[in-house]
């Protein structure tokens, strides 16, 4: 009798247990959903916090690179005051690099190049010549470059291109000396330097005048 009371006890119970497996697994189900609502949650704030650390961290980083292009070239100037050619070739180029349209730097490594007698200085020389920013300096020193180490065509074509006022100062007609008198035109290069010398006119000038005459050692 008692074990019969038992069996029939247990039944209910294990009733129970069978009718509550639905609800467990929906309970869970319910459970999985909420975990994985939070993760998602907390995949878009830590996507947000990426987000906002990248726009915070963007000027930082155009501060400092900004401060080292500077560097760069307050270095590049710092060596073309010692003529140190080599530092400020490799310096100038750096902030090239970095800024391509800084027209300081373009004078400084164009420069460096010519004083180091590289091969590419006449092409440096060619643009800065022609650049709409280039002074009345800038345009002497590679009209210099450009007759000694450019095609003659080249040199002369820039040359030709000055302003009046320019092609007849003897500083000028004295840069395209050289290539004149390498042409066998040292008399012709004599005779425009003649024309235009002035007594104030510097010791340039007066030493492109000299070698015009001993290429003509019979005058």
């Amino acid at each position: 009798m008692n074990l019969r009371r038992r069996r029939s006890s247990a039944t209910p119970r294990s009733q129970e247990r069978h009718l509550d497996e639905p609800a467990k697994i929906r309970i869970g189900q319910w459970k999985l959903k909420i975990g994985q609502r939070w993760i998602s949650i907390w995949g878009l704030v830590l996507l947000g916090c990426v987000v906002a650390l990248g726009f915070a961290a963007k000027p930082v980083y155009h501060f400092y690179r900004t401060y080292c292009i500077n560097q760069n070239l307050e270095a590049a100037k710092a060596a073309e005051r010692l003529e140190d050619w080599d530092k400020a070739r490799d310096k100038a180029l750096s902030v090239l690099l970095a800024r391509r349209t800084d027209f300081a730097a373009y004078r400084i490594w164009t420069r460096a190049l010519s004083k180091r007698g590289e091969d590419r200085a006449f092409l440096a020389a060619a643009d800065l010549f022609s650049d709409p920013r280039a002074t009345r300096e800038d345009r002497l020193e590679t009209l210099q470059t450009l007759a000694l180490q450019a095609p003659q065509a080249l040199a002369l074509r820039a040359y030709a291109s000055l302003p009046e006022a320019l092609r007849n100062q003897a500083v000028f007609r004295a840069a395209i000396t050289p290539l004149l008198v390498q042409r066998g035109e040292s008399a012709a290069a004599e005779k425009r330097l003649r024309e235009v010398l002035r007594p104030d006119d510097g010791p340039q000038v007066r030493l492109e005048l000299l070698r015009t005459l001993c290429r003509r050692p019979n005058v």
